[in-house]
C-alpha cells in the first residue's frame, strides 16, 4: 500500500507537487494580469488553446492582445528569448487581430529589466506578491 512505504508517498509528492504549482501559478497569474495596467482596456482574459498548441494567458480587446507563457521555474535570459519567439509563432494561430504584445511570468526572471525596457512584459513572484 502507498500510505505504508514513506518512500512511495514521497516520490508521488515529487512527482505531483510541480505540475500542481505549475497549474495553480497559471491562475494566479491570470488573475495578476487582470490587475495590470496594459496600456488597454481589457475585454477578456483567459488561456487559449487548439491541436496542442497553448497559450496561458491571453488578454485582449478589440484592438490589442497581450500573451503571457506562465512557468513556475527561475528563467535564464536566453530561455525568455525562447519562450517569446514561441510565443510570436502562436499569436499567428490566434484569430484575434490587433497590436501584440508578450509576456513572461515566472517564478523569476533573469535581467527583468532589460526585457521590460524592450517593451516585453516581464513579471515574477516578487511583482505578483506585491
Amino acid at each position: 500500500m502507498l500510505e505504508e512505504n514513506p518512500e512511495k508517498v514521497f516520490e508521488k509528492f515529487k512527482r505531483e507537487f510541480q505540475p500542481f504549482v505549475g497549474k495553480t501559478y497559471e491562475k494566479i497569474a491570470q488573475e495578476f494580469v487582470k490587475k495590470l495596467d496594459l496600456s488597454f482596456k481589457l475585454e477578456r482574459v483567459g488561456r487559449w488553446w487548439h491541436k496542442g498548441e497553448e497559450v496561458d494567458v491571453v488578454a485582449y480587446n478589440r484592438h490589442n492582445v497581450a500573451l503571457f507563457e506562465v512557468k513556475w521555474r527561475d528563467l535564464k535570459l536566453k530561455d525568455v528569448r525562447r519562450i517569446l519567439r514561441e510565443l510570436e509563432r502562436k499569436a499567428e494561430l490566434l484569430p484575434l487581430k490587433g497590436t501584440y504584445t508578450f509576456g513572461v511570468i515566472a517564478r523569476s526572471i533573469e535581467d527583468k529589466e532589460e526585457l521590460r525596457e524592450e517593451g516585453i512584459l516581464a513579471f515574477d513572484l516578487r511583482d505578483i506578491i506585491r
